[in-house]
């Protein structure tokens, strides 16, 4: 495997995803005042990755929760990931956590990503003081939002072929850890096995593929796929149903306290929209109550004036009464992802987080929780960005010149035309057209100011001209850059290998690691490529650039 790092302005480019979006704008994920802040801030400080002793103790019960889903689960352990949960139980280490939603068949490339940065950074941190440090993925199983999760998407490198699977149910607002993982409902099983049995190595992926047809769901089936490829390099695996009791104090704030938590969450809405960016999470009160159906579902509390009231239900609850149930069955209430954040910061003796920038931009938003609720708060990271590019893509972006030539166009590129390196007419043209753009504007301007030096016209209606003539030049420059792509796709045999680079890089307008299942690249690839990754980014996980991973 060769790993190579893009420069930093790659991530400054259209193309570069997930995109926080603002209102009337679009801000980028490596914004100063989200991505960087953190590294600034870790500079400022003395140990920022330092758990005092008394918070090591947390290790212990949180030791017990992740044992108890590794047998409720039935996950796969190893010598690794025993000797990291003996460290919990003895109050022994801190913890660099990451966490994500079940998601089908294991989820995208970027959740095998966010686990790989947590395996690095606990590595890292060991090696770096000697303090014993082990990464803890937690699965958000307790999330009802089906849809978000509902497909997986297949890709074969060598035929170009595709293939989605769906997930074959009804959006019942139970937690997603209690929808089956079966064949009536996923479907097209031999097709997905068909689909993978070509490929190199994947005899181990149809093997798990069909232990996990009967009698899992979809969060222990996504844990097992998971915890599968990383236990040996001492992943555990949590479930957020098992932190419920341990949750309780978050949760009675919260109860004790609603209308303080609704307006700090207001302001932390309020910071994040100065800074220039829309609030990633919905500002509501964060706390569902479970019904006591046979399977469970998920339903919003909102304060009221004399207490709490089920969203969509005449249901309402006093105070003392939401707050009898939690001493006496916590298991009847799930956190929103708002609260997540600080429970986890409660029950485990966390290091950092690793994230991605969704998440990097709902911390900013709660801070004033964490203060609300007198929560110490960790450093977040940005998780491990990368583009997988098998050999056949290789040898197509050497084609069109050298690597550096490559980067250049892939940072400037907005579609499959402009990877194309430029040809001597091209460049004539482009330039050509350019200065079109530039002499039209001026000589327009150069008109308006001699004209109207001699008429005596209004300020404002000569601006509405000069504004009228920028529009003329930015015309002119789009006219050119759509000639430039005709040019460009005069040669075709170079468009169809930037098609095909392109196809690799953004299918379907999205970064690959957000659109492919990360199966896919063990089936195809194997696991030696992951153990390579973990072995490189613990030498140095710090660095937030977007890598390219040429594999064979």
């Amino acid at each position: 495997m060769r790993i190579q790092k893009l420069p930093t302005e790659y991530l400054d480019s259209p193309r570069f995803k997930p995109k926080i979006k603002a209102s009337g704008a679009e801000s980028w994920a490596r914004g100063d005042s989200l991505w960087l802040s953190e590294f600034r801030m870790r500079s400022s400080m003395g140990s920022p990755f330092q758990v005092e002793p008394e918070e090591l103790a947390k290790g212990i019960p949180l030791a017990q929760a992740i044992e108890g889903t590794q047998k409720d689960w039935d996950l796969p352990t190893s010598s690794a990931t025993q000797e990291n949960l003996q460290l919990l139980a003895q109050g022994k280490a801190r913890v660099v956590v990451t966490g994500q939603q079940p998601g089908l068949f294991g989820g995208p490339l970027y959740t095998l990503f966010k686990a790989i940065s947590a395996i690095s950074f606990a590595n890292y941190l060991s090696q770096k003081d000697g303090i014993p440090t082990v990464p803890v993925f937690w699965v958000a199983g307790e999330d009802h939002d089906l849809d978000e999760i509902r497909q997986a998407h297949f890709y074969d490198f060598r035929s170009e072929q595709k293939l989605t699977v769906v997930y074959q149910g009804e959006n019942d607002r139970r937690s997603v850890s209690q929808y089956p993982f079966d064949e009536e409902r996923v479907g097209v099983w031999n097709e997905l096995e068909g689909f993978i049995r070509d490929c190199p190595y994947s005899e181990l992926i149809i093997k798990l593929l069909n232990d996990l047809k009967e009698g899992t769901q979809l969060a222990s089936s996504f844990s097992v796929l998971l915890q599968s490829v990383l236990s040996p390099f001492g992943l555990l695996i949590f479930s957020s149903e098992s932190m419920r009791e341990l949750a309780v104090p978050i949760v009675r704030s919260c109860l004790e306290a609603p209308e303080d938590v609704l307006q700090a969450i207001e302001r932390g809405r309020q910071k994040v929209q100065k800074l220039g960016f829309k609030p990633q999470v919905q500002g509501r009160f964060p706390l569902f109550l479970l019904s006591d159906d046979p399977i469970p579902k998920r339903h919003h509390l909102s304060p009221i004036e004399d207490g709490f009231q089920v969203d969509g239900t005449s249901i309402k609850y006093s105070r003392d009464e939401l707050l009898r149930i939690l001493a006496e069955q916590p298991y009847c209430f799930s956190p929103g992802a708002l609260l997540r954040p600080l429970i986890q910061e409660t029950i485990m003796p966390v290091a950092c987080v690793i994230g991605g920038a969704a998440e990097l931009a709902y911390y900013s938003q709660i801070d004033p929780l964490f203060d609300l609720l007198k929560v110490r708060k960790s450093l977040i990271l940005p998780r491990f960005h990368g583009t997988i590019v098998d050999q056949r893509t290789s040898k197509a972006i050497d084609k069109l010149g050298s690597q550096a030539e490559f980067e250049s166009l892939l940072i400037a590129s907005n579609s499959a035309e402009d990877l194309v390196p430029p040809s001597s007419k091209l460049k004539s043209f482009e330039g050509e057209a350019q200065s079109l753009a530039r002499e039209t504007q001026a000589q327009f301007e150069s008109l308006v100011d001699r004209i109207f030096d001699q008429v005596n016209v209004p300020p404002q209606q000569i601006e509405k001209l000069r504004r009228a003539g920028e529009k003329l030049h930015k015309e002119i420059e789009r006219l050119g850059n759509r000639g430039g792509r005709l040019l460009r796709g005069s040669d075709q045999e170079k468009l169809r290998i930037g098609e095909m680079i392109w196809n690799t890089f953004y299918p379907e307008g999205s970064l690959q690691e957000r659109k492919y299942c990360g199966l896919q690249f063990i089936a195809q690839f194997g696991v030696d490529w992951i153990e390579n990754l973990i072995e490189y980014l613990s030498k140095n996980p710090n660095d937030p650039s977007h890598y390219l991973l040429f594999l064979k």
